[in-house]
């Protein structure tokens, strides 16, 4: 059995548009006689279907492709998105606070709680520590840190007070913006990270090379094909860069805890999982 699945901006209100692309897709694929899954996956958890040595294909983090994935996935393609924050291939994440909390800047969080997505995002995580970690005494910077398991639930503990400060993945925040309102209404953003490659369209590490070309071209050809769908999900077309391109992604979680060890942000299963969900993007 094969896995096929885009987790990443896979939100209720998107739902048929992604469905819609990949029912295009998966039409490209076949007809240059590759075999693909009829549907998405959305019952098996994303990160059994990148162990499983099955993936057909998938969204993954930046984060997953360069460090606790190296292993598993390969690159396919990376997304061009046209929302705000955006840069080509690349995006960045907001940094975001209730719009009645007085910080303006990255230092006045000093001491706030904070949500993290899951704790190997990059966008989540792994931007908003590299941020926090000079100004870190003794390892620590915010007063408490709660993972929240997606970034639509970082907003809801924002919007609801439970927490402060999140770090919001701009393709999220802008698809939300867009479709949902009411998920960043009373917010505010307060830095804007540096741009780095987007969440890359992954396959098994064990896929061959002719069918990581077909991928490619389907991608290509039913982005710009499917315009409709495309639009919906802000997607503009796809670039092809290299893991170099991503490795600057590990070299900030390395020069991060260099500074910082593991008293307040442990990494992987050690995290601190107060408040855990449904691990989503």
């Amino acid at each position: 059995m094969q896995f096929a699945s885009l987790p990443w901006y896979d939100v209720a209100e998107l739902r048929a548009a992604t469905d819609s692309l990949w029912a295009h897709l998966a039409v490209r694929l076949r007809a240059e006689g590759v075999p693909a899954p009829s549907t998405l996956d959305r019952e098996t958890h994303y990160e059994d279907q990148w162990k499983s040595g099955q993936l057909f294909l998938s969204q993954a983090c930046g984060y997953d492709v360069v460090l606790p994935f190296a292993d598993r996935l390969q690159l396919v393609a990376t997304p061009r998105y046209s929302l705000d924050g955006c840069d080509g291939p690349r995006y960045r994440s907001f940094v975001v606070v209730r719009e009645r909390l007085g910080a303006t800047a990255i230092v006045d969080l000093r001491g706030a709680r904070c949500a993290i997505n899951t704790p190997t995002s990059h966008s989540g995580m792994n931007m908003l520590r590299a941020l926090v970690a000079p100004l870190s005494a003794n390892g620590r910077f915010f007063r408490d840190i709660v993972v929240s398991g997606a970034h639509e639930r970082s907003l809801e503990l924002l919007r609801e007070g439970a927490v402060d400060v999140a770090a919001i993945d701009c393709v999220t925040f802008g698809l939300l913006a867009r479709y949902r309102p009411e998920a960043v209404t009373s917010l505010k953003v307060i830095h804007r990270t540096r741009a780095l490659p987007a969440p890359p369209f992954v396959t098994s590490i064990d896929t061959g090379q002719d069918v990581v070309a077909a991928l490619r071209r389907a991608l290509a050809l039913t982005i710009a094909g499917d315009r409709d769908s495309s639009e919906r999900l802000g997607l503009d077309g796809i670039e092809q860069l290299g893991l170099a391109e991503y490795e600057p992604i590990a070299r900030m979680q390395e020069q991060a805890s260099a500074l910082i060890g593991s008293s307040q942000w442990p990494s992987g299963a050690e995290f601190l999982t107060a408040g855990v969900g449904s691990p989503r993007p």
